[in-house]
């Protein structure tokens, strides 16, 4: 932005000139246009700073007043010029670059691009570059040159280096871009090509020559040239005449011997540690221990290290990077450190890094959050973004959606281009799905539209679908049209194996039996050894058991259980394996397994082999599984009270098989009696024990008893004439065969009236069998004509 003197000079000027908007609209006004003249003059003086003040002044009168365009451009080329040649260039960036008035021309997209690049908003000034070269009928081979260096620096290596593959570099300077930019793009032999044919002319510029040397070793470890690399690094450590060239040397010594094949350093080190030069000294001594020590053993190595040594910078280093070792996981890296000590920018940028990283790994999220940005704040470019990057991160980790908000609207506006606010579009896209948030659909939709070729796309598609699965309504429809648009493009194994996974999903949600079990029968088939094969598997076998397809259903959970024995879907999958299987002895022992491993399904497993014994008319083995169950203490709610209704059941089983044995009957009443006299039972055992227990009645003998119970049930209700409120479907089916029941036995005593009544009533409830007891009772007002 403006600094304070310029722009309170800007603000006494304004109150100096009442009538902005009467400018004139001639290219000529220009020239009698005051600031313009001035800013021209500094600019021709390189007097920047005065330049960049006139030439703001000039703008503002333009914009507010109703000057065209030329006029305009023509300002701003001189302005962004001013700005960018006073090192200024953060400001010409904020300055236009949101600016719905500024209309690039040939001169001032050249500015823009400069400022853009001198920012380190790498991928911008390329795109301002392109856009200059594609104007020019000749192409400048310096726009080419710095359009190639600011694809590389923005991560699209290859692209640059097809703008020079076919250049020769004009001076060392462009010989060193050239070289770096084909080891970027992986192009090794060309790099050291150009190095090597240029390298005399390196000599010859000395603040070239160093570089030069180091991007000369990279080039030759990725070779494999081992030895020659770790030789030419020797020389540039003996070389080295400042501590920056001796700090990078050492760290490119440590890339190059950390070779199996590199050969030994310890005379080299020793030689070095004796030394006069202090910094190259403790440089050797610091490197000695990291060269020696395995990987596991170096942050104990590095602690003895920090024993002995004093509070010297590589020492620091030692701090920093025993830090930021996993092992350490993360703490303060600068314990007792003598504030006194000098430390250079980086190293102080890297110890403000390394702290809120520790703060990260310490769940720390909110100081983590404020420590990125505080760095970001004082940083450019890519090192900017990326801390961005990071404080928003931190502040998702702490489900802080402000700061997020805020730092990643800081992001684009800051740096649009790189991949950072690709990367937090996408995260706080699953970082809203995770907590159903609404704004997760829109975030992840927009991604997977703005930004098709970016590695998570797949990923973020898929999550989408997900979430159209999950909706309320679900929405299968709709993640079944992005399966089938990700199924025509290149997936990992892994993508496919969860697109496969979802669609196995979207099949269950609609409820389609058919497609379900095809999609489920071809994952397992396509996926033997996937984490999702328990779940598909039982979805599948499910689906067979609700079908009826028993002898499937038995297979599928049979082999959950076999095949994935520590699946948490294992318990289940066995109780539905002997739910599945024949009544018969086998049977009989996979229940007594089951119930034997007293997991949570005991009980169930206990009441379903009583079941079984009744169905093989075992009754006495029967009533010995239902009485414990229904005398239980443990709290198993309706499952107690299942028993005591199967428990009756098995009596009157049985006394059916004995020709209405009236004593079994007996007892089966008794138990019903028992059932429907609980009050705290819900109305649906209460209901459905009555009935039965006035059936078991009806058979000895006694009608008019069973009528009254019939009776009692059905005026429970009595009272709602509207309907049953919220009187379940299967407690209404007990009312209704109550209430029919009823009328039989008042139809055999030829009480019409009475049956009539009780018809009427149950007309009234809002049941399935409503309609069938109006017909009913209008039949027999037509046929005994009753017509109270």
């Amino acid at each position: 932005m403006s600094s304070p003197r310029r722009f309170a000079a800007l603000l006494l000027w304004l109150g100096s000139f009442p009538l902005l908007a009467t400018v004139s609209t001639g290219q000529e006004s220009l020239a009698d246009l005051e600031p313009f003249r001035r800013g021209c003059q500094a600019l021709d003086d390189d007097r920047f700073e005065s330049a960049a003040d006139h030439l703001e002044e000039a703008w503002l009168v333009l914009t507010v007043g109703d000057a065209g365009d030329i006029e305009k451009n023509l300002v701003a080329s001189r302005l962004l010029q001013a700005l960018v040649r006073n090192g200024d260039s953060a400001d010409a960036v904020a300055r236009f670059a949101g600016d719905p008035g500024f209309r690039p021309s040939t001169e001032t997209t050249y500015w823009m691009a400069k400022a853009f690049q001198e920012q380190e908003r790498f991928a911008e000034a390329a795109e301002f570059y392109e856009a200059l070269l594609s104007s020019k009928p000749n192409r400048s081979d310096t726009l080419v040159v710095n359009r190639a260096v600011c694809l590389a620096r923005s991560g699209d290596e290859e692209a640059a280096f097809d703008l020079v593959r076919d250049r020769k570099p004009r001076n060392p300077n462009e010989a060193l871009a050239f070289a770096r930019i084909a080891l970027g793009a992986g192009e090794f032999s060309t790099a050291l090509d150009i190095l090597d044919s240029t390298g005399d002319g390196m000599e010859g510029e000395p603040p070239l020559a160093f570089p030069a040397a180091i991007l000369r070793v990279r080039v030759l470890s990725e070779l494999n040239r081992t030895n020659e690399a770790v030789s030419e690094t020797v020389e540039l450590i003996d070389a080295a005449s400042t501590e920056d060239e001796v700090r990078q040397s050492f760290f490119l010594l440590e890339q190059a011997a950390g070779d199996p094949e590199a050969p030994p350093l310890t005379e080299e080190l020793n030689r070095w540690q004796a030394d006069p030069d202090g910094f190259k000294a403790q440089a050797a001594e610091y490197y000695e221990v990291v060269l020696a020590a395995e990987p596991d053993e170096l942050p104990s190595a590095l602690k003895r290290f920090l024993d002995d040594a004093g509070d010297h910078r590589f020492a620091l280093e030692a701090r920093l990077r025993l830090a930021e070792h996993p092992e350490n996981g993360g703490g303060d890296p600068l314990p007792a450190w003598d504030k006194d000590v000098p430390m250079e920018s980086r190293l102080a940028e890297q110890l403000d890094f390394s702290r809120a990283a520790a703060k990260y790994r310490s769940a720390l999220f909110e100081e983590a959050s404020e420590a990125f940005l505080s760095l970001a704040e004082r940083q450019t470019g890519e090192k900017q973004a990326l801390n961005l990057y990071n404080a928003a991160l931190a502040a998702l980790r702490g489900d802080d959606e402000t700061t997020f908000a805020i730092v990643e609207e800081k992001l684009s506006e800051t740096a649009p281009r790189p991949p950072f606010l690709a990367d937090l579009k996408y995260l706080g896209g699953l970082f809203f799905a995770a907590k159903g948030d609404p704004k997760a659909l829109t975030r992840l939709t927009s991604f997977v539209r703005d930004y098709p070729d970016h590695s998570a796309n797949v990923e973020a598609q898929l999550a989408v679908a997900e979430i159209h699965l999950n909706q309320a309504p679900a929405r299968p429809q709709a993640a079944r049209e992005i399966f089938e648009g990700l199924r025509v493009r290149p997936l990992t194994l892994a993508q496919s194996e969860r697109l496969d996974y979802s669609a196995v999903w979207a099949e269950a949600i609609d409820n389609d039996a058919a497609a379900l079990v095809k999609r489920g029968e071809d994952f397992i088939t396509d996926w033997p050894n996937s984490a999702y094969l328990p779940e598909v598997t039982m979805l599948v076998a499910g689906q067979l058991y609700a079908l009826k397809n028993l002898e499937a259903a038995r297979e599928k959970f049979s082999s959950l259980a076999k095949e994935s024995p520590d699946s948490p879907h294992r318990e289940l999958a066995d109780f539905f394996a002997a739910k599945s299987s024949s009544p018969d002895a086998d049977t009989i022992g996979a229940w007594r397994r089951i119930i034997d491993a007293g997991g949570t399904l005991s009980a169930a497993a206990r009441h379903e082999l009583g079941l079984l014994h009744l169905s093989l008319d075992r009754f006495a083995d029967a009533r010995k599984v239902f009485a414990a169950l229904a005398e239980s203490e443990d709290d198993l709610a309706n499952l107690r009270y299942a028993a005591i209704a199967d428990l009756g059941f098995s009596w009157y089983a049985e006394a059916l098989s004995r020709e209405n044995d009236p004593e079994l009957l007996a007892r089966a009443a008794d138990v019903y009696a028992r059932l429907s006299n609980t009050s705290e039972a819900p109305r649906f055992w209460r209901y459905s024990a009555a009935v039965r227990r006035g059936k078991c009645l009806e058979t000895l003998g006694k009608p008019f008893v069973a009528l009254e119970i019939y009776r009692s049930i059905v005026n429970e209700q009595a009272t709602s004439t509207t309907g049953l409120g919220t009187t379940s479907t299967r407690e209404t089916d007990w009312i209704f065969r109550a209430g029919f029941a009823a009328i039989e036995i008042l139809k055999k005593e030829e009480d019409w009236a009475g049956a009539i009544r009780l018809a009427d009533a149950l007309a009234l409830k809002d049941g399935p069998r409503a309609i069938e007891a109006a017909r009913l009772a209008e039949r027999l007002r037509l046929e005994h004509w009753v017509w109270e």
